[in-house]
């Protein structure tokens, strides 16, 4: 996603998701520069491989479009797995066409921009989530102590890694409680948490509130 020249708001805020997500930044301690540093060698299933390409040449389409760089980014990403070149450009084709055939029939692909499509989707329903279980999430989040805390320093500081992972861990613990939230706890469900977090100032007490509205 960082390849493309001209990211949208869109791309950015997909790409912030998942830098904010528990699963990423868990690992954010390895630093990797470039795509020749990654280390792909647990991939040995040629179906991991060409599952793998297919989603990466998936997400460079999100734009409806595909540039020099990201098509080479796709033919280095096959290099790397050992995979033929010839893979690479029927990947691309066969995605632009099938595609551009059925975008009328599935819904996903009727809209501009599909990242658009699904973060608004997914923030309405974090949102009836959130309105439907708001006095039980409220409930546990004041009795939380350490996350109020935490909570209150936000308002005036920006947090340290350290600070945000137990939010985020302590986030997730509420919503082992609620069983309406245990979407949050799904395989990928942690890159819903910052949506969450978005929505948790209009939770809290307006008293609490006053170091933000001070800000």
């Amino acid at each position: 996603m960082k390849i493309k020249t001209n990211k949208s708001n869109y791309d950015d805020l997909l790409i912030k998701l998942f830098e904010a997500s528990v699963r990423y930044s868990k690992f954010s301690n390895i630093s990797v520069q470039n795509l020749e540093d990654l280390n792909l060698d647990y991939f040995e299933s040629d179906l991991e491989k060409y599952y793998l390409m297919d989603m990466a040449g998936m997400a460079i389409w999100s734009d409806g479009q595909i540039e020099n760089e990201e098509i080479y980014f796709l033919h280095k990403l096959a290099e790397n797995l050992k995979i033929n070149a010839d893979f690479v450009t029927e990947s691309i084709k066969n995605t632009d066409t099938f595609i551009t055939k059925y975008k009328d029939q599935i819904p996903y692909f009727k809209y501009s921009n599909p990242v658009k499509h699904f973060y608004d989707q997914t923030t309405q329903s974090v949102i009836t989530l959130i309105s439907r279980n708001k006095n039980r999430l409220l409930k546990e989040i004041i009795e939380s102590k350490e996350l109020m805390l935490l909570l209150a320093y936000s308002t005036r500081r920006d947090l340290s890694e350290k600070e945000k992972k137990k939010v985020k861990k302590q986030l997730l613990d509420i919503c082992k409680t609620i069983p309406s939230l245990t979407i949050f706890l799904l395989p990928g469900g942690s890159l819903l948490l910052p949506i969450l977090i978005k929505f948790i100032p209009t939770l809290l007490p307006s008293a609490f509130n006053e170091n933000m509205d001070n800000e």
